[in-house]
């Protein structure tokens, strides 16, 4: 039971992890953008 719960928090917090660092690389991509085109005007 305890190897399995670990288990599932394992997965958890990989896929956590996966989504933080997804929002994060897009929010970066999203700020570069916007800082290019105010940069362009």
């Amino acid at each position: 039971m305890f190897d399995r719960d670990l288990n599932t928090a394992f997965i958890l917090l990989g896929i956590l992890c996966a989504v933080v660092g997804w929002a994060a690389i897009e929010f970066v991509l999203w700020l570069l953008s916007h800082i290019s085109l105010s940069w362009q005007w």
